[in-house]
This record gives C-alpha cells, structure tokens and sequence, in this order.
C-alpha cells in the first residue's frame, strides 16, 4: 500500500530529482532513490535526509570512488533510500520512456522550496557577474523552452538559454533577474548552502572582495602582456565610433533639408496605420515604462518654457475653450443633480 507524503517532503524530493537526485527501479513493484555528493556537502545531505528521505527510510554512506580522467581517488558520499512503491510514481514521471525528461506537469507541481532545492543541486552563483545559473545540461532544447516558458509564467523571471560548446544547454539569469531569484528562495535554502546566496548572503562577503581583487589582478596582468593588440583594437573601435557619428550627422542634415517632406510622410503612414501605430506605442510604453517616463522628465526638464507656452496657446484656441465651457457645465449640472 503507498504511503501519502506531506507537502514539504514532496517539494524536496521534486526538486532533488530536478537537480541531483536518481529513481531506479528494480523490480515492477518498487523504486530506490540515489544521490551523490562529493564529501564538502556531507552537511546537505544530512539536512536532506532529516527533513525528508527519512520518510523513505534514507540512508548516508561515504566511499571513495576512482575517476580515469584525473587518475586519482575521490570521496564522496552517498544517499539512499529503500525499495518502496511510492517512488515508482516519481520514475514514471521524470522517466517515461527510461531517460529524465522534464515537463509542464511536472514544474507546475513546484514552489519555492521545491526550486530552492533544485538550485542548491545544479545551480550556482557567478561571483563577478553576480549571476546565476542552473545547469540543465541533461535537457533538450524543447526541455529548455519549457522550463523558460514556466520561469516567465510562474514567478515572472526572464532568462536566457545557452549553449556550451560540447553542444548542451544550460539556464542563465542576468544580474537584474538574478537577484530577484535569489530573494525568492532566500528563506528557503538551507544552512549548509546558504553560500550559494552570493551578494545577498553576509557570509559570503570576504569571499566577494577576494575574488574581485583577483579578477583586476588578473586583467592587469593581462593589460600588461597584451598591451598592443588592446590598444590596437580601442583604436580600432574609435574610428568605428567616428564613423557612425558621421553616419548620424548625414542623416541629420538629410532630415533639416527634407524635414517637410519627411514630416508629411509621417503623417500620412499614422493616419493610414492609425490602431497600428497606436497599439505598438501602447506595448511599448508597458514595456519600457520606466525608461519612457525617465525620457519623459528629461525632455519636460529640457524644454519646460517651449511646453508651457505651446499648452498656454492651445488652451486660447477657440474651439478648446468652447469644449472646457461645455465640459464645465456639465458637471455643474450634475452636482446640483446630486
């Protein structure tokens, strides 16, 4: 008989499952859950165990294990649990057809737990870019456009996919977006991976500023063997620059000279594409919200004097009074109604 698991279990075990964590199943009736660490995070997988795979009857072991590449022994540590039929939902899920597979249905099911999880396994933090990443490596492409789809549609976060050059995909956060990750499963990580909090976590301070000191070490070593070929490609640079200033200046003349003819086109493309036109504005000022009005205040700022007086003569125009006297009335009239 399956055993109900509480909601705190359930979002630990999918987000094991997301990041590090393993169901193997050896007979039809039953299924193990595995996962391996390396020896550094014994403490995670204690804290693991105890809030969650004690459920399943968890157990922690630690070995050594010999890797061919690097010709050395490694320790690592190892979590299990026992055979029980609960699990064998969880492998129909994440391997319907024998290898992990990620779905809708499945991200739909997690919250902030369940992705603090997931990132405390395959997520880290860039400290100079202070980005972060979730390594998804054992994704597809379509799997990559649906955890992008949910990110956005779940917790309103914009990321990007990128490829590596062995031909695999992982998530990536800018610094904006990052950070509003981070805040999201702040409360939710546990102590032993609270480094991964980068900026937002006090312990990780010391660890910033050496790293930082050793990022401008490194370019000023960098400067001082490549010095030519930097200054070749700033000059380089500078006289793109220079030419698209030219570029602009044409243009300009181009537009003082045709300014009428222009302006007339303009006019006559609005009032042709008019809801066109309008809708596009109106999805744009949503968009860029904050960088319109800050263009807004920039220009009212600019040319306050030139604004005032156009709006002191449209106020005197005839037919604007004739409509203010009307819009007066009317409300006039109905306070008195009231």
């Amino acid at each position: 008989m399956k055993t109900k698991i509480d909601e705190k279990t359930k979002q630990i075990l999918l987000g094991s499952l997301l990041g590090d964590g393993s169901v193997y199943s050896r007979s039809k009736k039953s299924a193990i859950y595995i996962e391996t660490h390396s020896k550094k995070q014994k403490e995670y997988l204690i804290w693991k165990n105890d809030k969650c795979f004690n459920f399943f009857g968890g157990k922690i072991i630690d070995y050594k294990q010999y890797e061919k590449v690097q010709k050395k022994y490694y320790e690592k540590t190892r979590l299990y649990s026992r055979q029980l039929a609960i699990l064998l939902d969880y492998r129909d899920i994440f391997y319907p057809k024998g290898k992990k597979k990620i779905s809708s249905e499945i991200l739909n099911q997690l919250n902030e737990l369940g992705l603090a999880i997931w990132y405390c396994d395959d997520g880290n933090y860039h400290i100079l870019g202070k980005n972060v990443r979730i390594m998804t490596d054992c994704f597809s492409y379509k799997e990559q456009k649906i955890i992008q789809k949910w990110f956005k549609k779940r917790f309103d976060l914009k990321c990007k996919i990128t490829k590596r050059n062995i031909g695999s995909y992982f998530i990536e956060f800018n610094r904006n977006e990052s950070n509003k990750f981070l805040k999201i499963v702040k409360n939710c990580i546990p102590t032993p991976m609270k480094y991964k909090l980068g900026h937002l976590w006090e312990g990780n301070s010391e660890i910033l500023k050496s790293a930082l000191r050793r990022a401008s070490l490194r370019q000023k070593k960098y400067y001082i063997k490549n010095k030519e070929t930097i200054l070749e490609k700033q000059n380089k640079y500078r006289k793109k620059s220079s030419v698209k200033k030219r570029e602009r200046i044409t243009k300009h003349i181009y537009y003082l000279n045709n300014r009428k003819y222009i302006l007339k086109r303009t006019k006559k493309y609005r009032d042709e594409n008019k809801e066109k036109t309008r809708t596009r504005t109106i999805r744009y000022r949503k968009e860029n919200l904050e960088k319109v009005r800050k263009k807004e205040k920039q220009y009212y700022i600019k040319n306050r004097e030139k604004i005032l007086r156009r709006q002191i003569e449209y106020n005197r125009r005839l037919e604007i009074r004739k409509q203010k006297k009307e819009y007066d009335k009317q409300r006039y009239m109905y306070k008195n109604k009231r």
